[in-house]
C-alpha cells in the first residue's frame, strides 16, 4: 500500500519533446549523477521485451501518391494553437495514443497519434513548439497501418471504394 517508506520508481514526462528528457540526463550526468542509488534511463533505454517499433507496421511504399496526399495533415491545421498539444509519433517510436472512430476527423490527441516521416538522415526530432515547420512531413496514419497496429492479419483489406472517414470510422470502433 502506499504511501512508501521507499520509493521504487519515478517516471517524467516532458511536454518538450525526445530533447528534453535527453537534456536532462545529460545535465544530472554533469552534475556528477545523484546521491544514493538511483540511476536513470530514457524509455529508449529500457529495452521493453517484445516492443516493436511503429514503423514495422507502417506501409509508405505501399500507398499511392493520391492515398500519401491525402493523409497529408493540412498546414493549417498544424498552423492552430491547439496543434502544439496533439500526439506526434515517429517510426522508431514504441507507443502511439489509442486511435478511435473520429480519427482523421476530430484532431484532439486523445483520437490518434498523427505520424512525423523525418527526412531521411535528419537527427531532429519533431518540434512540438513549431509544428507547421514539419509540414509535409506529417500524416495521418492509413486505415490499413492502424489495422496492422491492431494486429489484424496482413491479408485483411477494407473495400476499396470505401471513404477514407468511414474507414476510419471503421477501424476505430474495431476496438470499442
Amino acid at each position: 500500500p502506499l504511501p512508501r517508506a521507499a520509493h521504487d520508481t519515478v517516471i517524467l514526462t516532458f511536454d518538450g519533446g525526445r530533447t528534453a528528457g535527453a537534456a536532462l540526463l545529460e545535465e544530472i550526468a554533469r552534475a556528477g549523477g545523484t546521491e544514493g542509488s538511483a540511476t536513470w534511463s530514457s524509455t529508449e533505454d529500457c529495452g521493453v521485451p517484445g516492443a516493436r517499433r511503429l514503423g514495422g507496421f507502417l506501409e509508405q511504399d505501399a500507398l499511392s501518391e493520391e492515398e500519401l496526399a491525402e493523409l497529408q495533415v493540412p498546414r493549417e491545421v498544424l498552423e492552430k494553437p491547439f496543434a502544439h498539444g496533439l500526439s506526434y509519433v515517429e517510426p522508431n517510436d514504441t507507443q502511439s495514443f489509442c486511435f478511435t472512430g473520429h480519427y482523421g476527423k476530430v484532431l484532439h490527441k486523445s483520437s490518434g497519434s498523427l505520424l512525423h516521416l523525418p527526412p531521411s538522415g535528419s537527427t531532429c526530432g519533431f518540434n512540438k513548439s513549431d509544428p507547421a515547420a514539419h509540414h509535409g512531413a506529417v500524416r495521418f496514419f492509413s486505415p490499413k497501418e492502424i489495422l496492422n497496429l491492431l494486429g489484424f492479419p496482413a491479408s485483411f483489406i477494407m473495400p476499396p471504394a470505401m471513404e477514407l472517414r468511414h474507414r476510419y470510422k471503421a477501424v476505430g470502433n474495431s476496438i470499442a
